[in-house]
C-alpha cells in the first residue's frame, strides 16, 4: 500500500502520467466539465436544426404565397387588359369602322387608349382583318394567333402568344353592330410585350423580383442579380411547393398557358438575411461551446441566459408560427448586436413579410370567385361602415337589390356555361354602370346588390335605370343567340340619415325588389318608405 508521502508524489508526477491516471479531483472536474459541455453542445445543436428547419419551411411558405400574389397580380393585368379590348370595341365604334372613319379611329380609339393607358399596342381591324388604325405594325404571325380567330367568331379573350421571338400578352375583342341585327365589323387587339416595363409594374405590385421565361430563354427580367436562381429553376424543374435557392435568392416558377410554346413567369426573394443569420448562429454555437470548456458553470449560466432561453423561444416562435399562429415574433433588443438578436430581427421580418402577403390573399378572399364583384360578408361589413360614415356626414346613403330574371331558363336551354358567362357580363356592366366609389357585390345565386354613396332617391331610380338599359348588350356578351334577352328586376330603397340600420336598409332594398317582379319584371321599384 502505498503511503501517504508516496501518495503525494502524484502532485510532481510527469504529466503524462497524470493525464493517464487523473487524480479524483481531477476526474470529477473532467467529467463536470465534459457533461456541461456535452450537454450544452447538444443543446446549441438541437436549437439550431430545428430553428433552421422552422426557417426553411417559413422560407418555403414564404416563396409560395409571394409566387401565388405575383400570379393573381398577372391574372388581373390579364383581366384588365381584355376588359380596355372590350371598352374599346363597343357598338359605338362599329359605325366608323364601317365607314372606314380612319381619322376618328385614330384619335378616339388608338390615340385616346393609348394617352390613358400604358400598353405597347392597340390596333383596329376590319371585317376582313386589315388594320385601319393602330399605334403600331401588328406583327405578321398575329393573324394566325388563336385569340385572333376567336375574335373572329365574336368572342373576346385573352391569351399569350410569340410574335418575333417575343412574349406577348394579348387581348382582342370583336366590334359589333346592334342593328339591324348583330353581326361583327372588325376586331380590337390590345397587346403588351413582355419587356422590362412589363416586370417593373409586376414587381411594384407583388413585391417579389420577376423574371419571364420563353422556352428556357430569359424573355424579360429587371433585376439580373436573380439570373442564378432563374438558370437553377430551368435545370432543375420541379412542382409547385418547392423551393429552388441560388447566390442569395429563392424562388420558383409558374407556367403560363401558350400555344404550341413554353413560357413561364419566375418570382424570386432574397434570402440573404437568412442565410447570414443561419451562419452567424452556426459561429455563435461553436464559440460558446469552447468557452463552455473554461468556466462550465459561469458559461452554462450565461448561455443558458442569453443563448439557450433566446433559441428556445425563437424555435418556439418557429413552430407557432408554422402552425399558423401569423401574429407571433420574438423579442430583440435595438442595442445587441450577437448573431441570435439578429436571427430574432431576420425572424420578424420574414414573419411580417409572410403576414402581409397572408393579408393580401385574405383581401383576394372577399371576391366572389365567378364574377370578380365583391362577396355578400364584404357588402354587409362595407355596408355597416357607409352607413356609419353617412350619419356622420349627414348623407344619404342607397342600396340598390338587382336579380337578373329567367336565369334558369338560360341554364335549362343553353348550360350552367351560359348561365355564368351572363353572370359575369351582369356583374362587369353593373360595375361600370355606378360610381368608382360605390360598391357593388353579388348577393346570392343570380342576385347583386349595390351601395351608391351619397345617393338620394332622385339618383338611385337613374342608376337602376342605366343598369336596366345596359342589360340589352348582356346576351350578346355572354355568347348566347341573338334572340335571347336578359332582363333584370331592381329594388332601390334610399336611407335616410340616422334612420335603418344596415339589415333593415337591405330588407326594404329585397322588399322593393320583389315588387319589381310581382309588376311584370324588367323595371326599378323605388322603396315604399323613401318615396
Amino acid at each position: 500500500m502505498p503511503t501517504f508521502d508516496q501518495a503525494r508524489q502524484g502532485d510532481t508526477a510527469p504529466l503524462s502520467q497524470r493525464l493517464r491516471h487523473p487524480r479524483l479531483r481531477a476526474k470529477i472536474l473532467g467529467g463536470v466539465l465534459l457533461a456541461a459541455v456535452l450537454a450544452l453542445g447538444a443543446q446549441f445543436a438541437i436549437s439550431y436544426v430545428v430553428a433552421s428547419n422552422s426557417i426553411d419551411r417559413l422560407e418555403a411558405s414564404r416563396v409560395a404565397d409571394h409566387l401565388t400574389v405575383a400570379g393573381d397580380v398577372l391574372g388581373d393585368h390579364r383581366a384588365a387588359l381584355e376588359l380596355l379590348a372590350v371598352d374599346a370595341g363597343s357598338p359605338l365604334v362599329a359605325p366608323h369602322v364601317v365607314s372606314r372613319d380612319l381619322p376618328w379611329l385614330r384619335k378616339e380609339v388608338v390615340d385616346r387608349l393609348m394617352a390613358a393607358h400604358r400598353v405597347d399596342l392597340i390596333v383596329v381591324l376590319d371585317g376582313r382583318g386589315s388594320v385601319l388604325a393602330g399605334s403600331s405594325r401588328l406583327p405578321a404571325a398575329a393573324s394566325a394567333a388563336p385569340i385572333m380567330r376567336s375574335a373572329a367568331l365574336g368572342s373576346a379573350g385573352s391569351a399569350w402568344a410569340t410574335w418575333n421571338g417575343k412574349l406577348w400578352l394579348v387581348a382582342a375583342a370583336p366590334i359589333l353592330v346592334d342593328q339591324p341585327a348583330e353581326q361583327r365589323v372588325g376586331t380590337v387587339v390590345v397587346a403588351d410585350q413582355v419587356d422590362s416595363r412589363f416586370v417593373a409594374s409586376l414587381e411594384r405590385a407583388s413585391g417579389s423580383r420577376i423574371a419571364f421565361l420563353l422556352g428556357d430563354q430569359v424573355a424579360a427580367v429587371t433585376d439580373r442579380a436573380i439570373l442564378p436562381l432563374v438558370a437553377n429553376i430551368v435545370a432543375a424543374p420541379s412542382g409547385r411547393g418547392t423551393v429552388h435557392a441560388a447566390q442569395g435568392y429563392s424562388g420558383d416558377r409558374l407556367a403560363l398557358p401558350l400555344v404550341a410554346g413554353r413560357a413561364s413567369m419566375v418570382a424570386a426573394e432574397a434570402r440573404t438575411p437568412i442565410v447570414a443569420t443561419q451562419r452567424g448562429l452556426l459561429h455563435g454555437t461553436l464559440l460558446a461551446a469552447l468557452g463552455a470548456m473554461a468556466v462550465a458553470a459561469l458559461i452554462g449560466s450565461i448561455l443558458s441566459r442569453q443563448l439557450v432561453r433566446p433559441l428556445s423561444s425563437l424555435t418556439g416562435a418557429a413552430h407557432a408560427f408554422a402552425a399558423g399562429d401569423l401574429h407571433r415574433r420574438v423579442t430583440v433588443s435595438s442595442r445587441k448586436r450577437d448573431e441570435i438578436n439578429d436571427l430574432g430581427q431576420a425572424f420578424n421580418h420574414m414573419a411580417t413579410q409572410i403576414e402581409d402577403a397572408q393579408e393580401t390573399l385574405r383581401q383576394a378572399a372577399i371576391r366572389d370567385g365567378l364574377t370578380g364583384l365583391l362577396n355578400q360578408r364584404e357588402f354587409f361589413r362595407r355596408l355597416a361602415a357607409e352607413v356609419s360614415r353617412a350619419d356622420r356626414g349627414d348623407e344619404p346613403v342607397s342600396v340598390l337589390m338587382i336579380d337578373l330574371d329567367h336565369l334558369k331558363a338560360v341554364n335549362d336551354t343553353f348550360g350552367h356555361l351560359y348561365g355564368d358567362a351572363v353572370l359575369s357580363e351582369v356583374a362587369r356592366m353593373i360595375e361600370a354602370t355606378v360610381r368608382e366609389g360605390d360598391a357593388v357585390a353579388r348577393y346570392a345565386g343570380d342576385e347583386f346588390v349595390g351601395i351608391l354613396t351619397d345617393a338620394d332617391a332622385e339618383r338611385a331610380l337613374g342608376v337602376g335605370e342605366r343598369i336596366l338599359a345596359g342589360a340589352a348588350g348582356v346576351a350578346v356578351a355572354a355568347g348566347l343567340p341573338a334572340r335571347v334577352v336578359c332582363t333584370l328586376s331592381i329594388g332601390a330603397v334610399t336611407r335616410p340619415t340616422g334612420r335603418w340600420n344596415p339589415n333593415r336598409t337591405v330588407e326594404l332594398a329585397d322588399e322593393a325588389l320583389y315588387r319589381a317582379k310581382r309588376a311584370g319584371r324588367n323595371r326599378v321599384e323605388v322603396g315604399a318608405d323613401t318615396r
